[in-house]
């Protein structure tokens, strides 16, 4: 019965090797069959941030608003040149001072017309009454150069806004890219330690059918290469969604490609807290934002308040008017055209709406500056945590290896056992795991350090691409 169940459980173990086996081989199968379609692109990181940013529709509606904000800009200056515009009226009607003054503006009046007949019952009498006017700007109280003012500022507000866009998504894309590196060599590791885990259980498998191996060691090592196959088939669902992830990110399909770079033990010169917000209170494009948003809001009080002064304008008419058989007879007109708002009852009432939300403007940019200070001292503090923790990890990963590679000869030797041997291979991928966790929190916290200060542009992400790219583990 003992010798039946040793060849059940042999059967089973045999067919589960069998169906991971094949399984690894359908995936490299499938990747070679990848390779022989087409050779996979190569991209760095400033390519793929490149990427995400034309993929954007956030970004497009950024440049929406940029151009109505410019629109809105060239109508306020718009608002200080001539305007000229025409009017048509055409009429028909018999009502005495109507017909009376039509003839006058014809110039058709005779005689006759003063009959005292012709005045009470002039008949009908048809007038096209054609007009053109220029109106110049002279004094507008200033209510045109305040809307200038506020056009020119929501200008630079909406780039503000589309810049703290950008950046909001370069640490996207850098999220999505340092992720697939780390799965990427974290699958790498895996393989590795299977492989040669299932090689120390199939070299056991004799032993421990001689007796020589105690089955509960075989077992609880068979337990430990099992795990680790399950992390195996783990850590590559994970890369293939991280891979789906960038894939979305920048709107692309192609399947075909692989990234630049590894995650490696590195540090980056940062600042110390006062400066960094320091540079955040003068780069941060929120923080811009916000006190764009209250110049603004000041201009439009000040424009309120000055809306009690009188508004002067220039004007030049010519006006024309015909019965429509007779000859045309123009008239021309030119003067100045003055409105006083002697009392305005909405006056206060405007003024107070204004002056509040110069006040509400002023409470979120305060409020906005605590918030960024708080995010560079986390930001910072969850950096230097990785920072610092790096050297103590990449020592315990020296350590994992140089017990790895010294349970092999010992174990050979017959005096480790297989449960030992096991463990050392799962403490070196624990290892290196942490240390590949840590190098990806400070390549991600660094990133960080840049989006909170509002420096994650161009040439931040190019340091970073530069470590990815050249740093050794």
């Amino acid at each position: 019965m003992e010798q039946r169940n040793k060849l059940r459980g042999a059967k089973g173990r045999t067919s589960f090797e069998l169906v991971f086996l094949g399984g690894l081989g359908v995936l490299i199968l499938l990747g070679n069959i990848g390779a022989f379609a087409g050779e996979a692109e190569v991209w760095d990181l400033s390519t793929v941030v490149d990427a995400v940013l034309k993929a954007s529709p956030e970004l497009q509606g950024a440049d929406a608003r940029i151009a109505a904000a410019k629109g809105s800009e060239n109508e306020a200056k718009a608002q200080d040149l001539p305007s000229l515009s025409a009017m048509s009226l055409m009429t028909r009607g018999n009502d005495p001072v109507y017909a009376f003054g039509s003839l006058l503006n014809q110039r058709n009046f005779t005689a006759q017309d003063f009959n005292i007949g012709s005045l009470n019952y002039p008949g009908y009498i048809n007038n096209i009454d054609t007009a053109l006017q220029l109106s110049v700007p002279v004094f507008s109280g200033f209510q045109v150069q305040s809307m200038k003012r506020a056009g020119k500022l929501g200008l630079k507000l909406s780039q503000r806004q589309k810049e703290a866009l950008a950046q909001n998504l370069r640490f996207e894309a850098v999220d999505a890219y340092l992720q697939i590196l780390l799965e990427r060599q974290m699958l790498e590791e895996l393989s590795l330690r299977v492989k040669s885990s299932e090689k120390k259980i199939s070299d056991s498998k004799s032993l421990k059918d001689k007796g020589l191996i105690l089955g509960s060691d075989f077992y609880a090592a068979e337990a430990i290469e099992g795990g680790l196959q399950a992390r195996l088939i783990q850590s590559q669902k994970m890369l293939e969604e991280a891979r789906w992830q960038l894939m979305n990110l920048m709107a692309t399909e192609n399947e075909n490609w692989d990234l630049k770079g590894e995650l490696s033990p590195t540090v980056y010169i940062v600042e110390n807290r006062a400066q960094l917000f320091e540079e955040a209170l003068a780069h941060r494009p929120e923080l811009q934002g916000a006190r764009l948003g209250k110049s603004i809001a000041e201009v439009l009080h000040q424009k309120e308040k000055m809306s009690l002064l009188p508004q002067i304008q220039a004007f030049a008419t010519l006006d024309s008017n015909t019965s429509g058989a007779g000859a045309l007879a123009s008239d021309k007109m030119m003067g100045l055209a003055a409105q006083i708002p002697i009392a305005d009852p909405s006056y206060f009432a405007r003024k107070s709406v204004a002056l509040a939300k110069v006040q509400e403007a002023s409470s979120q940019e305060k409020s906005l500056e605590r918030k960024i200070h708080s995010e560079v001292i986390e930001t910072l503090e969850g950096y230097q945590g990785s920072a610092l923790a790096l050297p103590i990890l990449a020592q315990t990963l020296k350590r994992a290896q140089k017990a790895l590679a010294l349970v092999g000869p010992l174990y050979r030797e017959g005096r480790q056992s297989i449960v030992e041997a096991l463990r050392a291979e799962e403490g070196e991928t624990a290892a290196q795991k942490a240390l590949l966790q840590d190098s990806f929190g400070i390549h991600l916290g660094y990133a960080r350090i840049l989006l909170s200060v509002g420096d994650l542009n161009a040439e931040g992400i190019k340091k970073i691409a530069w470590r990815l790219e050249t740093e050794k583990k």
